[in-house]
């Protein structure tokens, strides 16, 4: 038998509790995107289901759904018929971490060897070219392979139109993927429990030779994260 290659971006772990906390979307809407429901499959096949852990690809593909869900309102059949196509036909095992994705805000789009292609209408050709922001908050290397994720720290910035300022960051690779300083090995959880416990934002600043407003929204990230 062949030994697979280890791989982090697909080692499971994050709990269902903590990826909600990280996308500031709710437990339950995240459990239905990843487990399904009555009638409807799951959107998003996780490496581990029982229990649920899911793996950095998979966080990936959340952060991506809740940003066409909530900041460009796509339907969700849409996102459906979108995600379907790219696993029948591009062979995608990860399809809303691996598409570089457009829309119009109704339909999801994306470039192949011949044009643009509207997924959600089961790959009929379109010319629209409408960029997203979000995006940009996903590193790739060359290969075009996701690698870090930029998560929105506050949960207004899902709905701005402003591209948001990149704080924290989740790589597989620093941490153990848990979130820290962009840039960095610093936890913005040890850094949210420090203040809690009495340490000031500029004596953190100084002790970890970062800009205090860094710190702050470090904190904001975690204060928030632990009250959605």
């Amino acid at each position: 038998m062949r030994e697979q290659k280890y791989n982090p971006l697909e080692i499971p772990s994050y709990g269902t509790e903590d990826a909600a906390r990280y996308l500031h979307v709710r437990y339950q809407t995240l459990r239905y995107w990843i487990l399904g429901g009555a009638s409807n499959e799951p959107v998003i096949q996780i490496a581990q289901k029982r229990p649920p852990v899911l793996s950095f690809m998979d966080l990936l593909e959340c952060w991506v759904l809740a940003s066409l869900r909530h900041k460009e309102g796509i339907p969700m059949r849409n996102i459906r018929s979108a995600v379907e196509t790219l696993r029948e036909n591009y062979d995608s095992k990860h399809p809303l971490a691996e598409a570089e994705f457009e829309t119009d805000g109704v339909f999801l789009f994306i470039h192949d060897a011949i044009g643009l292609v509207n997924l959600s209408k089961r790959d009929q050709r379109a010319l629209e070219e409408i960029m997203k922001a979000y995006l940009r908050r996903i590193d790739r290397d060359v290969e075009g392979i996701a690698r870090r994720l930029y998560p929105f720290t506050r949960p207004e910035h899902l709905n701005s139109r402003l591209d948001a300022p990149k704080v924290v960051m989740i790589d597989p690779s620093v941490s153990f993927g848990r979130p820290v300083l962009i840039n960095s090995g610093i936890s913005t959880a040890v850094l949210a429990s420090r203040y809690r416990g009495g340490d000031t934002v500029l004596a953190l600043a100084r002790e970890y030779g970062r800009k205090p407003h860094e710190i702050e929204e470090a904190i904001r990230w975690e204060e928030g994260a632990r009250a959605a």
